[in-house]
């Protein structure tokens, strides 16, 4: 709620933002399996990588160890597709402009 909140300003630059994360494909070693979180391959991004680029998106757990917060990523992964719709937009308009011309 806007009521709530002060100093809000936009996020800049979220797409080179977004653009440095690393995506992977992992599976939990056995510290990961006795903590019970599985077996099964899981996708996702090392904590401490995303740490270097956004590390308000990283949170340390009680156990010391690092976790991602998605709740804060998905606004700079929402940013990241505006700014880039409007690279495509733009684009888009100059690419009709010089249709146009022929």
């Amino acid at each position: 709620d806007a009521a709530l909140k002060t100093n809000v300003v936009a996020i800049d630059n979220a797409l080179s933002k977004v653009e440095a994360i690393r995506g992977v494909s992992y599976d939990w070693n056995a510290d990961g399996v006795a903590l019970g979180l599985g077996t099964d391959k899981q996708i996702g991004v090392i904590a401490q990588e995303l740490q270097q680029v956004l590390p308000n998106c990283v949170k340390e757990e009680s156990t010391g160890v690092l976790s991602v917060d998605s709740d804060n990523l998905i606004w700079y992964l929402t940013n990241a597709v505006k700014q880039q719709q409007a690279l495509i937009d733009n684009l888009t308009a100059r690419l009709t402009a010089l249709e146009g011309n022929k």
